[in-house]
């Protein structure tokens, strides 16, 4: 027995069936990640490291354990799992005495080779590894999206609820639906 290396033929992803779902489900993962957040696209390779980095601790039906439980036989420490994206401090290797102990940064991701954050500083361009990182947990990085105006005549909410007007829920939620309606046209 043992394990037997195949090689599939070149520009053949369909004969790799799934490894290639695999990894489909990873970049969808480092895209929404890298989305969510407004990262520039430069930071990808980070992204698709974390969305691996998630999936290897998230609880798998297939197997009734984590991955990363089923390689190491030890459970996951999620209390150190940080928020991609997310503004965070880094401490500085090196302060000057009079300067700023710490300098401010976004969490990219996690060290594959030590238990390190990844920290990405807009300011200079790079990416660090740091040990010492406070996480800013109520303060995000602001993505700059665009609004919509709403015209005055859109109709927010349906006149008619057709479907389950007997349910005692529904009508609670219909006379929910009908005061907010209301306080719309108020203003």
């Amino acid at each position: 027995m043992g394990i037997r290396h195949e090689t599939s033929s070149p520009y053949s992803p369909h004969q790799n069936g799934t490894a290639e779902r695999q990894w489909r489900t990873l970049f969808e993962m480092g895209r929404c990640l890298l989305i969510d957040k407004g990262l520039p696209k430069f930071l990808w390779t980070y992204a698709v490291q974390t969305a691996a980095h998630i999936r290897n601790r998230c609880f798998n039906n297939r197997i009734k354990q984590t991955p990363y439980h089923m390689l190491t036989g030890n459970q996951p420490d999620l209390s150190k799992m940080g928020i991609f994206g997310s503004e965070c401090y880094a401490y500085k290797h090196d302060p000057k005495k009079l300067d700023s102990r710490c300098e401010k940064g976004i969490f990219v991701g996690y060290d594959k080779n030590s238990p390190a954050y990844l920290v990405y500083h807009a300011n200079s361009g790079k990416v660090s590894k740091n040990r010492l990182v406070k996480f800013c947990k109520k303060r995000g990085i602001e993505k700059q999206t665009q609004t919509d105006v709403l015209d005055d005549e859109v109709e927010l909410f349906p006149q008619q609820y057709t479907c389950g007007e007997s349910s005692g829920d529904v009508m609670f939620l219909k006379t929910i639906m009908e005061v907010r309606q209301m306080c719309l046209k108020e203003k």
